[in-house]
């Protein structure tokens, strides 16, 4: 829709016979789309489509006079004959505005593409440059295609089948480029937002701090010496410090994120698993690179079920991880051996999380009130749940209680050792069988998190178990209604929340 538009604008000028503003044609197509549906500016595919054009009409010819002045240093020493001669100069002239526009149109692209996907891709220009020439001989067969369709259908189809081809190696051209090494690199939204900060003061800076007895290249070392400082010191000026439980959306399953007031990083279970969703690779990871996390400094396996244990294979493949807790008792399930093989692949420390074990994160205690070793010693005792690992977290006047899928007999058992609450993730995704009243009445949490998939076929969260909450007064925020719910306790004890829907 925006080619079509623009075609049409600068037919209608070459008809009245007006020179075309390029600017102006780009943005009243921005001006008439958004009129038809403002809906649009919202659209990831609609941002890039423009970012992309911007670039090239705006970023073209600068960054091609930049080339031509660079290849004129690189050949300015040799002999007059030979700067022009060879295969290797005639492939650089030749490529020279295909490589301007490539980078052009990237250029503008690549904020958005760190701020909605986390990742900026190295590979994007020489891939553009190499597949280029494959796309422009599938456009004419597409557009002959169609049209031949509107008098022969059967014609058409035969010449689309031909085009189809060079469209399929394009994707596969485009696949193995994305899997080369290094063919993309993370950026997380702090460190997209401090780069941009530092590379417009160094713009800025270029621009006006022009002192006359300062020449360009102090100039220069100023402005990227200010740009440099504002990158690293912008993350660091933003960090709160405070407590912080983000409760990530994986569908039917859990996955808890806690962030230490000194801005360390650990797991309590890593969402669900399948043969067409890994949360760990899908949805964890991209969250924790979104937050500046570099490593984890522990996974807490609450009990060995698809749903808590899934997503722990990527992460170890992504992240550095200092530890496992689990309740150390075997599962011979095959996705649990996956997780305890990744371990081993990656030197992971693993450590039983029994009632007792207590440690310090940050100034957190953390302290696991359940499984007790007579529990784990239990031959009758099949269901993982029964086992699962229940974690106080205690900072200040502060406490959130984390109870995976115990049931209520295991919430009994730890009942004497919960303090009032400022946060409870609710057990077992909101069953029934978990979050009994007694722990509501005895705890009085001021929120409530479930983490629960929509829709699901357990009926999760249960009407008694949300009817309990309400009934002790506790605010309940939960994944399948409002996404990634983040709950920060302030040093002066406050909660805030915030969700993504």
């Amino acid at each position: 829709m925006r080619a079509a538009l623009l075609l049409t604008l600068l037919s209608a000028a070459r008809v009245r016979g007006r020179p075309v503003v390029p600017a102006g044609a780009l943005g009243s197509a921005l001006l008439l789309l958004l009129l038809m549906n403002p809906g649009w500016l919202a659209s990831v595919g609609f941002q890039l489509s423009f970012a992309g054009t911007a670039g090239l009409v705006f970023l073209r010819e600068p960054v091609a006079r930049r080339l031509d002045a660079t290849w004129t240093c690189l050949t300015g020493r040799l002999p007059p004959e030979k700067r022009d001669q060879g295969l290797g100069a005639g492939l650089l002239r030749g490529s020279s505005k295909g490589l301007a526009a490539g980078i052009a149109a990237t250029l503008p692209t690549l904020p958005l593409l760190a701020w909605h996907f986390d990742r900026v891709s190295i590979v994007g220009i020489p891939a553009t440059l190499l597949i280029a020439p494959v796309v422009a001989a599938a456009i004419p067969g597409v557009g002959v295609s169609l049209l031949l369709s509107l008098f022969s259908l059967p014609a058409g189809r035969f010449l689309a089948g031909g085009t189809g081809l060079l469209l399929e190696l394009v994707g596969a051209a485009v696949s193995r480029a994305s899997t080369l090494p290094g063919a993309s690199i993370w950026v997380s939204r702090g460190a997209l937002v401090s780069g941009l900060a530092g590379a417009a003061a160094a713009w800025l800076l270029l621009r006006h701090f022009r002192p006359g007895r300062v020449g360009p290249p102090i100039r220069r070392a100023v402005a990227a010496g200010w740009g440099c400082a504002l990158v690293i010191l912008l993350p660091v000026l933003s960090f709160e410090r405070g407590l912080e439980l983000h409760m990530i959306d994986v569908g039917q399953g859990d996955a808890v994120a806690i962030r230490s007031p000194g801005g360390r990083w650990m797991l309590v279970d890593t969402g669900p698993r399948s043969a067409t969703f890994d949360a760990g690779a899908r949805r964890i990871v991209p969250y924790l690179r979104r937050q500046g996390a570099v490593r984890v400094e522990a996974i807490v396996l609450t009990h060995p079920h698809l749903d808590h244990i899934g997503g722990t294979a990527a992460i170890l493949a992504e992240f550095p991880v200092r530890g496992i807790l689990d309740p150390s008792r075997p599962h011979g399930s095959r996705p649990y051996l996956d997780v305890l093989e990744a371990a081993v692949a990656e030197g992971t420390w693993w450590w039983g999380a029994v009632e007792g074990r207590s440690f310090d994160f940050d100034g957190v205690r953390v302290r696991i009130l359940h499984p007790d070793l007579h529990t784990l010693e239990e031959p009758g005792l099949d269901d993982p749940n029964d086992l699962s690992v229940v974690l106080l977290l205690e900072w200040g006047a502060s406490a959130i209680l984390l109870t995976g899928d115990a049931p209520a007999e295991a919430e009994r058992r730890v009942l004497q050792q919960i303090p009032p609450l400022t946060i409870l993730k609710v057990g077992h995704h909101g069953s029934r069988t978990s979050t009994s009243l007694e722990l509501l009445e005895v705890a009085r949490p001021v929120a409530a998190v479930i983490g629960v998939g929509d829709p699901n076929s357990f009926g999760h969260p249960h009407d008694l178990v949300t009817a309990r909450l309400e009934e002790v007064g506790t605010a309940v925020f939960r994944t399948d209604r409002d996404g990634d719910v983040r709950m920060r306790i302030g040093t002066d004890g406050g909660l805030r929340v915030t969700t993504s829907r």
